[in-house]
Parts: C-alpha cells; sequence; structure tokens
C-alpha cells in the first residue's frame, strides 16, 4: 500500500487536486476500479472501462477519450480517496461549532461555566485531527505490509 496525492484534474469530480490516495496491488480488477499505472514519465489513474488479457481500457472521468494500456504497467488500484477539500470544510465546521459551545459555557456564571474555564482550551484538540487522522491510516498501511 502506498499514500499519494491527485496532482491533476483527470478524475474530477471523484478525485481532485491535493486528494490523498491509498494504492495497492490486488490480484483481480474489475470495472469501475480506478487503476494507478506509469504512463511514460508520469503516473496517472483512470478508470477501468474495459480489459482482455493483456490490456486495460481506462478513461478518466473528466477525459472525453479513453486510453488502452498494457497490464505491466499498472501499479496498482484505489483503496481509498480521503477528499482534501470536504476534510478541511469538515474540520472547519467542527472548530466553528465547538467555539460557539465554548463561548456559551464560559460565559455562564454558574459553576460549569467556572469549571470549563479552567481547563484546557478544547479547540487544541480538534486542531490535531487532520494530523493524527493521517497518522491513524500509515499505522494500518505498514501494518498490511
Amino acid at each position: 500500500m502506498d499514500i499519494r496525492t491527485v496532482k491533476k484534474s483527470s478524475m474530477y469530480p471523484t478525485m481532485i487536486e491535493g486528494d490523498s490516495i491509498v494504492v495497492g496491488k490486488a490480484k483481480n480488477y474489475f470495472l469501475g476500479d480506478i487503476i494507478v499505472y506509469q504512463d511514460k514519465k508520469q503516473i496517472v489513474g483512470h478508470r477501468l472501462i474495459g480489459q482482455d488479457k493483456t490490456k486495460l481500457i481506462l478513461k478518466g472521468d473528466n477525459n472525453s477519450k479513453s486510453e488502452r494500456i498494457d497490464k505491466k504497467q499498472v501499479i496498482g488500484k484505489v483503496f481509498f480517496i480521503n477528499k482534501k477539500k470536504m476534510e478541511n470544510n469538515f474540520s472547519q465546521k467542527i472548530i466553528a461549532n465547538l467555539s460557539k459551545q465554548q463561548e456559551r459555557i464560559l460565559s455562564k456564571k454558574n459553576s460549569v461555566g467556572k469549571i470549563a474555564k479552567t481547563l484546557t482550551n478544547p479547540i487544541l484538540y480538534i486542531v490535531n485531527i487532520k494530523r493524527l487522522y493521517t497518522d491513524y491510516l500509515k499505522k494500518i498501511i505498514h501494518k498490511k505490509k
């Protein structure tokens, strides 16, 4: 298994520039799989739309033309897509919501508000979500090797 970063838009909207993908070898490839392969000077990931004994027919979701590649060019298939934009928006929404909740709690003049003021800021934990999630994925992938 290998983690790679998407650099082009040929698979838009499935994958966009900046998304992280987990790529690994598979015994079989099925129609609809996203196949990552070596093409001359670059590594490409396109959807499998057909195959025979020695060739695969691939096409980018955002491309009008398909290409035929030799099965020997295949690096692997995409097992997981970590959507960069969705992740960032999700984290921002969590942080914004926690900030509002924290303001409400801290503004109370009862014992809950007094206790909350003495605790470590919970927003600091949310800032590390992305790092912790990435570390977790790397551990899982490393164990499978």
